[in-house]
Order: C-alpha cells, then structure tokens, then sequence
C-alpha cells in the first residue's frame, strides 16, 4: 500500500514540553518504532528556559532563546513546531490567583500541610498544582500547559490541511523506544490505550492513543483547572492533594471514555550529560539482538558483549518497573510467531494472560466507562489489553526474562526447530549446555535470542541424561532478605537477580554458575518476578524435586540440583 504523503495522513504524533532533556539519539528511537510504523505526521510543542528565567537557572540558549534546542529533535522530522518560553514560578501563580477557586485549593492545601505536621508524604512529592504546591523543583503545572499548547498546534495543522486528524497519539518525547509500536488497527478508537501503569499509579500518563474527539479531553487539563467549576465535581481534599496521574483519570472518567491497556515498548532513559531530569535514579537491562535487526536498536546502549547466548546490549532507564515490564514486551517481539494480540479478561479469572483473543470488532462490545478512583482490578487489568501473545510448546515453560508484564503465551504444539530440548547421553555437562546454547541454535534457518521459549523450549533441561530430573518448579526454602550467606561454612544464602543484581546474574546459567563459586551451594532457587528477584543458594533441598513450595506473586520459580549440571 502507498505510503500517505507528510501532511495527508490520518494520524498525528504529538510531542510537548521541555526540550533540554535526554532525548535518545535526537529522537531516532521514536522516529524508527513509533513515527514510521504509524506513517504519522509529528507536531512538536517544545518550551525552553530564557534569559532572565530565574537567577538559579541558566538560559538554554546563548541567545535567550529555543531555537538552539530543535537540534534535540532533529531525527523526529516534525511537520510542525513550535517553541515558547517556559512559564516561570510567577507567570504560573499569577494565572491561577486570578481564578476564583484556587485560593479555597491553597487554603485546604495549608491546612492538611498544618495538620501532617510536615509528615505528609504528597508535600516533597508530585500534585496536581506543583509547583504552586508541593514541591518547587517539579514541574507539573508547565507540563499540563503543555498538553493545551500542543492541542492548539495539532489544530493549526489541521486546519492548514483542511482535515482533521482520525487518531492522534500523545508520547513523552524522552522515550528511548525498544521495539515498533503496535499497529492501530488493533486498538480501536472507542478506548483511550495507555500502557499499564505501575504499582501505585491511577494510570499511566506518558503515552496514549487517542481517538480524534478523545484528544480534546486528553489535552485539554490545563483548562479544566482554570475552570471554576471543577471545584463541584470532585472534594476538595482531591484538588489539594492528588498527583497529576490522578487528574488524568479523573478528567477520562467525567468524559464518559473507556479506558484499555497496551504492551508498552518504550521507557524513560536515565539522565545523560546532555539535558536535565528531575530523577536520577538509573537501572539497566540485558537486551540482545533478534532476528528482525541486525544492528545495535537501542539509543542507551552499551556496545555488545560476547558471553556465549549471542550479541547482547545493556539499555538503561529511569524507572526500574517500567523498564522491566516494557523490556519484556520488546524482548518477546523478537520470537518467532510472537505477535500482538487483542484479549479478552476471562470474567472470574484473575490474570489476562489467561484471556480470550478477541475480534477487534468485537473490543468495543466491552467497553466499560472508566471509574475514579479506579479498583485495583480496573487499573492492572481492564476488559480489554492488547499483549504480546508468544507461542509457547507444550511441553514447555514461558521463560522468566518473558514472564510478566503484558506478554502472555500460547500453547503449541511442538514442531521442527521449536522443538523442547531433551536429555539423552552427555551426562554431567549436558544440563549446562542446554542452559546455554540459545543462541546458538536457529529457527527457520534464523538464530533468535536464547529466551525465547518456543526456540529454547522452556527454561530448564529436562534431565542430564539419565532420566533423574535436573529442575523443577518452585524453591527449596525461605531465605533472609539481603543475605548472601556463608560459602564456606553456611546453609543458605541468596544473591538479587535481574536489574539490581551485582553479580550480573541476568539468566538461570547466571544463577548456576554464581552456585559453583559457592563452595557450600549445590541447589539454587530463582524468580525474576517483581519482589522475588533473587537468585537462592542451599546446601541441601529436602524438597526437591516432588515436594518445591511455591508461591503466586513467582510462578516462574524454578529450582536447579547444580551437581547434576
């Protein structure tokens, strides 16, 4: 099909705020696996600091000005943009002082700011009016003007083409993208998609895909608050004291708009030399190559490194959950038969991955308006997600680094190079090289990453050749938390696994070959699920391999006799 010439297409990408920040590779990241894959056109919205801005802060520009900071932006191509100075502390507290129903916020403000005794956790964090309130160093209230100010040129754009737009798509233009975005087609416009949002958030505010008349709610929060009857539609405690996440779901519930889930493939970079952020917390990932590129994809990477399972690549992001669950969905990308898929929630069952693929046509049947404050079950797991569905053998287990996040497998049966890997002759060894060879074997004639389970055929050989088994599902005992343990003369111990883990146990041969420079370890336990992301040693596991416990927050648990391996 012909691609649509720029400005004549039916989607829009738009990207606002502060343009001195990290931005991958000037945005080639975004252009690559979001721009492209959507055949948008970009409208950018960019504010700078200027002369004279704050006697603490430098201008952006030598000359004052922004223009310097489109350099930042250059890879994205935009059709549009626009640049303006960022509003100061006073140029914000004067608008909102103007109003007459910020004064009655302030007031609740101060007394619930009196009355925590300055124990109040929201004080040194986000709210909806920071930095008018809460905290000075945030910069929430720019980053809602921002949201109108890019509405507004999305509607200069329209109307110069005499069209509107048929979907429009908001992301955060700090993005360091992993993966292609999922089609549009399979995430249908009577649903405002946002990616999961993490432990704690009302949703995620980062990304959505937006129908054409969904957009104006999306953006325009700036002047629902200038509004003095927003006072009437929600306590007052809520505008005094809720995060900005809040104020999104919120605005979507009042606007009658329902609310579905999609398997994110971006996430936050850390702060780089080059741009500011506000947290400079930094954690890193494993990435290696797939068979759908052969050249480094990621914009924060390492340069790769040869450790026996193929290239691989460390991406680095700010929020450590985020970029878990966001590299899995890129990561199950990369294997073969691996697909998005639109699913149903099985009513009465907890977890989608167990849902039904559903019809595109048929999503919206299931439409629910969005409720405030959304129920635990509504924010993680809404009627309709759209996953990373990864053929899974039968006989096999989906692996831990896929386990989680919105990758959800499907039974297959085996066949040709998905073939599981069995034991028989080899011995001691035989085990180990099972744990290792991934990517070294092909499918189809392609390598592709060792994790992936209809390749590698689950995570864990089955025996090491003489029928006994080498591992099985679950862990041999409890361990204390933050204790390594005594190799020459201890028990039990435990070393972090995954993203935290200074011993770099990345995989389960991590984890083993970690137990063999342990003199005392002879079995090992490991999860990579949130909270369980630990590699565990013993001296002896009575359990194994009939009598594991288990747990549900770790299915992906597993157990190794490493003397067998």
């Amino acid at each position: 099909m012909r691609d649509a010439a720029a400005g004549d297409r039916s989607v829009a990408v738009v990207f606002a705020g502060w343009l001195n920040v990290n931005i991958p590779r000037q945005g080639a990241t975004a252009r690559e696996f979001l721009v492209d894959p959507l055949h948008a056109d970009v409208v950018v919205f960019g504010t700078f600091v200027p002369r004279n801005y704050d006697h603490r802060r430098q201008p952006d520009c030598a000359d004052g000005g922004g223009d310097c900071l489109l350099a930042n932006v250059a890879a994205l191509r935009p059709i549009r943009t626009a640049l303006a100075p960022m509003l100061s502390f006073r140029e914000l507290q004067k608008t909102f002082r103007a109003t007459p129903h910020f004064a009655t916020i302030e007031a609740e403000y101060a007394r619930r700011f009196k009355a925590a005794g300055n124990n109040w956790p929201n004080i040194a964090g986000t709210s909806i009016f920071a930095p008018l309130l809460g905290s000075k160093a945030l910069s929430v209230l720019r980053e809602i003007h921002g949201y109108s100010e890019g509405l507004k040129l999305l509607e200069a754009q329209e109307s110069a083409r005499r069209r509107r737009y048929d979907r429009v798509v908001w992301s955060r233009v700090e993005y360091n993208w992993l993966a292609p975005h999922p089609p549009l087609s399979l995430m249908p416009e009577c649903y405002v998609w946002v990616p999961r949002p993490q432990f704690g958030m009302a949703i995620d505010d980062g990304h959505a895909v937006l129908s054409r008349a969904a957009a104006d709610t999306y953006f325009r929060r700036w002047e629902y608050l200038l509004w003095p009857g927003m006072l009437a539609r929600a306590p007052l405690r809520f505008w005094a004291t809720q995060p900005p996440e809040d104020l999104l779901a919120f605005v979507i519930a009042e606007a009658n708009l329902s609310v579905a889930h999609f398997a994110m493939t971006a996430a936050l970079p850390c702060c780089g030399a080059a741009g500011h952020c506000f947290k400079t917390e930094c954690h890193h990932a494993p990435v290696y190559a797939t068979r759908a590129r052969g050249h480094e994809p990621f914009g924060e990477a390492r340069p790769p490194a040869a450790d026996g399972r193929g290239a691989r690549w460390v991406v680095k992001g700010k929020y450590k959950y985020e970029l878990m669950e966001n590299w899995r969905h890129a990561a199950a990308l990369g294997c073969p038969g691996a697909r998005f898929a639109l699913t149903g929630k099985r009513y009465g069952e907890a977890r989608l991955s167990i849902g039904e693929t559903i019809e595109t046509g048929g999503a919206c049947a299931r439409a629910e308006r969005a409720s405030y404050p959304p129920g635990e079950e509504e924010r993680r797991n809404p009627p309709v997600q759209l996953v990373v569905r990864v053929p899974v053998p039968r006989e096999a287990r989906i692996t831990p680094h896929l386990s989680g996040g919105l990758v959800a497998p499907l039974t297959t049966a085996a066949r040709g190079g998905a073939a599981p890997l069995r034991g028989g002759g080899g011995g001691r060894g035989r085990a180990r090289r099972q744990l290792e060879r991934g990517a070294r074997r092909r499918f189809d004639g392609v390598a592709v990453p060792w994790f992936c389970p209809a390749h590698a055929s689950g995570f864990w050989p089955a025996d090491a050749g003489d029928g006994a088994p080498v591992a099985a599902a679950g862990f041999c005992a409890e361990t204390a938390e933050n204790d390594e343990g005594d190799c020459e003369r201890g028990a039990q111990g435990g070393w972090a696994a995954g993203w935290a883990s200074a011993r770099g146990i990345l995989t389960l041969a991590d984890c083993v070959d970690a137990c063999r420079r342990c003199a005392r370890c002879n079995f090992v336990s490991l999860s990579f699920r949130p909270f369980h992301e630990e590699c565990m040693w013993f001296h002896a596991c009575p359990r194994f391999p009939r009598d594991l416990r288990t747990v549900p927050t770790a299915p992906d648990m597993v157990t190794v006799d490493v003397r067998r391996t």
